[in-house]
């Protein structure tokens, strides 16, 4: 068995990231839903919606949403919808995928 301290270098990097902040009104983090494959946003779309680069998370019930990977970083306000899809917090705009719009 391996002693602890021989895991030194493990970091948890959610440590040093800012306490996500609740958006100023008539600020509010923008929600898009998306069930159609025709109309589900191509990367560059994607990108531009969540003001950088996006990042897919995987919702409980099979959907997805597309956030801005660099969010909590950059310190984006709560995005209330999308986070309570994902059961914590979502930061940004943010896009909803379900169904046939989902990217594989």
């Amino acid at each position: 068995m391996k002693k602890e301290s021989e895991y030194d270098f493990v970091i948890n990097l959610g440590d040093d990231l800012p306490e996500p902040q609740l958006p100023e009104q008539g600020e509010e983090p923008q929600f898009k839903v998306v069930d159609r494959k025709e109309d589900s946003p191509t990367s560059e779309e994607a990108r531009e919606f969540v003001g950088g680069d996006w990042e897919i998370v995987n919702l409980r019930n099979g959907d997805q949403l597309i956030v801005n990977g660099e969010g909590r970083l950059s310190g984006l306000p709560i995005n209330e919808e999308a986070s309570k899809l994902y059961y914590g917090w979502v930061v940004g705009n943010a896009i909803h995928l379900k169904g046939g719009a989902k990217w594989r």
